[in-house]
């Protein structure tokens, strides 16, 4: 695998998975996940540590980067980095969710479900912009 397309993906797929949700969590349906919380209390911060945020989304856009780049073969196009994002977006939004909705009482149904298809259709934009980020450095660099 060559680097710097890579490196281009990594970064550009940071960059939508953190401003995304930012946007989302933070601003479009912050109010409806308070209003859809489970009964456990004591759990959320008052202040949040960006760190580990930041830290967990680099993790984020590494692995969806390189489990992209081998699934894709060197085959990079907006649709198969869609499907990859989806399906990847499956696995995290609903498969853990409803892991954790069946451990825990953070939130209820209803918002295990807004945030499985959240996650589809973050991860799956993610996927496409990998998917296009490593075609344009690719076409740049033969």
């Amino acid at each position: 695998m060559k680097s710097l397309p890579n490196l281009v993906a990594v970064v550009a797929s940071f960059l939508i998975l953190f401003f995304l949700n930012y946007v989302f969590y933070g601003v479009v349906a912050a109010e409806f996940f308070e209003n859809h919380a489970g009964s456990a209390t004591g759990v959320q911060k008052e202040e949040v540590d960006m760190i580990f945020i930041f830290l967990g989304t680099v993790v984020q856009a590494i692995a969806l980067t390189f489990l992209y780049a081998k699934w894709a073969n060197g085959n990079h196009d907006l649709s198969s980095g869609a499907r990859f994002g989806a399906l990847a977006g499956l696995f995290a939004g609903f498969g853990m969710t409803m892991i954790m909705y069946g451990t825990s009482n953070l939130y209820d149904l209803t918002a295990l479900l807004v945030d499985g298809i959240w996650y589809i259709f973050l991860y799956g934009v993610c996927g496409a912009v990998i998917a296009l980020s490593m075609k344009k450095v690719n076409a740049r660099s033969t």
